[in-house]
């Protein structure tokens, strides 16, 4: 039997049937590749570039408009280029102060809400108008999340947790019950485009939306983190945090 020692080689047959390995006169010659292992959801280090030294880069103040993605910290107001991880410097008109930790979206404008401050964009111009609200005035954009199909307004304020939901076509806020667990806040609430997650310090859990039930959840690389500080370039998901930089790599 003339086998060719080509590297390129990923099976071979013998009497119809695969085998994983083959031996000439007594020396094995070929054997089939091991399996890759799976790789766990697993965070690693992240580098960036444009953004001045003592700028530390913070993923709580990082959003989108569901094209470009944006770094908004006071008046450091910033752009990235995704294909080079670079930011340069923005300007908007409106609003030119202000963080992105307090801006949403419904999945169809977007929003800058920091209590009594209520705005909406016009990503065509970058310019930020008031906005009127109904059922809930007084709230912060980061304690707005979804499960993928509705809006909800989770926040802590006069030593109880107040949840809300959002009923789109009139602006309208109502209130939410959950069952299970009533005490957290959307400001911990992550997704990766699959799965929707609450970290807060070593206290991670994953969310069924079918039966609206939160149960733990393991990482790798990194365990304690805070879903405020994730976000994502529409590709990766990254934690960002002072000097710690990572990305999320998926199985």
């Amino acid at each position: 039997m003339n086998i060719a020692l080509d590297s390129n080689i990923t099976s071979v047959e013998f009497n119809g049937s695969e085998v994983d390995a083959v031996e000439f006169n007594g020396t094995e010659i070929w054997r089939k590749a091991a399996p890759s292992p799976t790789q766990p959801d697993t965070w690693e280090a992240k580098t960036w570039y444009g953004l001045p030294s003592a700028l530390r880069l913070s993923g709580s103040y990082i959003w989108t408009d569901g094209t470009n993605i944006y770094y908004s910290n006071g008046g450091n107001q910033y752009i990235l280029d995704v294909s080079t991880s670079t930011w340069s410097a923005k300007s908007w008109n409106g609003l030119s102060n202000f963080y992105g930790s307090y801006i949403w979206t419904d999945g169809t404008n977007i929003y800058y809400s920091r209590n009594t401050e209520q705005y909406v964009l016009d990503p065509s111009t970058s310019a930020w108008t008031a906005k009127s609200w109904n059922g809930l005035s007084n709230f912060k954009g980061e304690t707005i999340w979804t499960d993928g199909t509705n809006i909800y307004c989770s926040d802590y304020s006069g030593g109880i947790y107040n949840h809300y939901i959002l009923d789109k076509s009139t602006s309208t806020w109502s209130p939410k019950t959950w069952n299970g667990n009533q005490d957290f806040t959307g400001i911990q609430i992550w997704t990766d485009g699959t799965n929707i997650y609450y970290s807060n310090g070593g206290n991670q859990y994953i969310l069924d939306v079918s039966t609206s039930t939160w149960s733990a959840k393991t990482w790798y690389g990194l365990t304690i983190f805070n879903g405020s500080n994730t976000w994502t370039d529409g590709a990766n998901i990254y934690m960002s945090v002072l000097n710690n930089q990572y990305v999320l790599v998926k199985p």
